[in-house]
């Protein structure tokens, strides 16, 4: 999940929002909704070797992992928090921002 996080930072708000609204409309209008990461590694180095193993992870058998929206929000958010918290150590928490 954290290599979907480090791509979606590349892409705008504007497309960030259009995507969360695609996905909202899917998870409420389907019993059931897969998404499946598959990476790509444009102008990489070693990006034959690179997408040769993202190839073999995607046949790789998938596991079923049901989480909501609000479950994703929430790991991500804490995520990116402590992440934030660990970069600016002297920078006082305590008051909620």
């Amino acid at each position: 999940m954290l290599s979907v996080i480090t791509a979606l930072k590349s892409v705008g708000k504007t497309e960030l929002n259009k995507l969360k609204a695609t996905l909202d409309a899917l998870v409420y209008s389907l019993k059931r909704t897969v998404i499946q990461w598959i990476p790509s590694h444009c102008n990489v180095k070693g990006n034959e070797a690179a997408d040769k193993l993202a190839k073999e992870g995607g046949r790789l058998p998938q596991t079923d992992l049901e989480i909501s929206y609000e479950e994703a929000r929430t790991t991500i958010g804490s995520h990116y928090r402590n992440k934030w918290t660990k970069a600016h150590p002297k920078v006082n928490n305590s008051d909620g921002y």
